[in-house]
């Protein structure tokens, strides 16, 4: 990541904007399908985990990370199940998995 790039979303963030989680993390595939974001990790020990859907794209995927990232960083790690609200009025639900390293998120219809 180019320098003032660094700087100009962090600046962002510490102005009162979202978390730049697309900067700072990412999403990898792994080889069942799922999803697991990569980097989250070193902010709040916890990483996020998307088991292979037909009725969740990618890009719905990077979207609800995003938003859960931004709330996970400001607000710590989970202990227990927890209720979100998507960036398109989704609900939710994250529930620490794999020794609560991992939060296993899944659409609630």
């Amino acid at each position: 990541m180019e320098p003032t790039y660094f700087r100009r979303i962090v600046g962002d963030w510490l102005d009162g904007g979202a978390f730049p989680a697309l900067g700072l993390t990412s999403l990898r595939r792994e080889s069942n399908g799922a999803m697991v974001s990569l980097g989250l990790g070193l902010l709040i020990g916890q990483e996020l985990r998307f088991e292979p859907e037909r009725a969740l794209s990618a890009g719905g995927v990077a979207r609800i990370s995003v938003r859960l990232i931004h709330e996970l960083v400001g607000n710590g790690p989970l202990t227990e199940p927890r209720e979100f609200e998507g960036p398109d009025g989704e609900r939710l639900l994250a529930v620490p998995v794999r020794n609560g390293q991992q939060l296993r998120v899944m659409v609630r219809r």
